[in-house]
């Protein structure tokens, strides 16, 4: 008898086997019993796509819950939506080929999913960075390395809040019904972002699973100048070239406001509290011994 999961999980990979094995060895090691859940590896026109599905037929051999297939059409939505035409689950898990989940993570997920019949379920995207953080660096870059936390409880989202694509999942019939938005894909080395924003609908019943964290790394290339502004530009111009000197203007004016807006209320803070203590310094004198 063919027992049918309750969690697809897709992972997306494109030139990923130097940093997805600690994904997939994250996946194979979850607490949830194998039969429970399934975990799809689709390559997306990588160079190293022999060498991945070795590395997933390795892992299969231990789990007997991983698969392997193939995507050729170039994106990651495309990918996306094959998965959940390949998922054999009624709720399928998206993560990125650079995030690692918890070991409890699916087992998390399906209780979630059981407990409250979401239709779309997700949960924080925290930072695991690959080499030290500069101390140029602070919570306003959170967006631009695809950081979300939305607290440590369990919940339904508010309207105007939504998951993002490396930790999110869906019902399967919800996904097919719909499609990723393919205008909005990120193929290759382009940087252009957002084909899984329509599940933040607030029509939807959209629950945060808070003990589900997936740790997304930070490479040292993301810290990069190069990287950051080739991000900003690609959420203004869609990743094609600069259109006008105005683009220009409100990419700098995106990395350069929230760090000063954080620089600035900082300060107050810190001379807010230089005074307090002066002022307090002085009272005391004045008081009678």
């Amino acid at each position: 008898m063919t027992v049918i999961p309750l969690i697809s999980v897709v992972l997306p990979c494109h030139n990923a086997v130097g940093r997805v094995s600690d994904t997939l060895q994250a996946l194979s090691l979850q607490t949830a019993a194998p039969g429970s859940f399934e975990v799809l590896v689709i390559d997306n026109n990588s160079k190293d796509s022999k060498a991945l599905k070795d590395l997933v037929a390795t892992l299969n051999e231990r789990t007997g819950n991983f698969l392997f297939f193939t995507e050729p059409k170039p994106g990651l939505n495309e990918v996306r939506q094959a998965g959940a035409e390949y998922a054999s689950a009624p709720f399928v898990l998206y993560l990125d080929d650079d995030a690692v989940p918890l070991c409890s993570y699916v087992e998390r997920m399906a209780y979630a999913v059981a407990q409250y019949s979401p239709d779309v379920i997700g949960g924080s995207l925290l930072p695991f960075p690959m080499v030290a953080i500069g101390r140029q660096f602070d919570h306003t870059f959170a967006g631009w390395w695809s950081l979300r936390h939305y607290g440590p409880r369990d919940r339904w989202l508010n309207p105007g809040e939504y998951f993002l694509g490396s930790n999110i999942g869906a019902r399967r019939s919800i996904l097919q019904n719909h499609g990723f938005d393919r205008t909005k894909d990120r193929k290759g080395s382009a940087l252009l972002g957002g084909g899984e924003l329509w599940l933040g609908n607030s029509r939807l019943r959209r629950w945060y699973c808070a003990s589900a964290p997936v740790f997304h790394k930070v490479s040292e290339e993301r810290m990069s100048a190069e990287y950051l502004t080739r991000r900003m530009l690609a959420n203004l111009s869609k990743d094609r070239a600069v259109a006008s000197w105005s683009d220009v203007a409100r990419a700098f004016a995106c990395a350069v406001y929230s760090p000063l807006k954080t620089a600035f209320i900082q300060i107050h803070f810190r001379l807010g509290l230089a005074l307090s203590v002066i002022t307090s310094k002085l009272k005391a004198r004045r008081l009678p011994l």
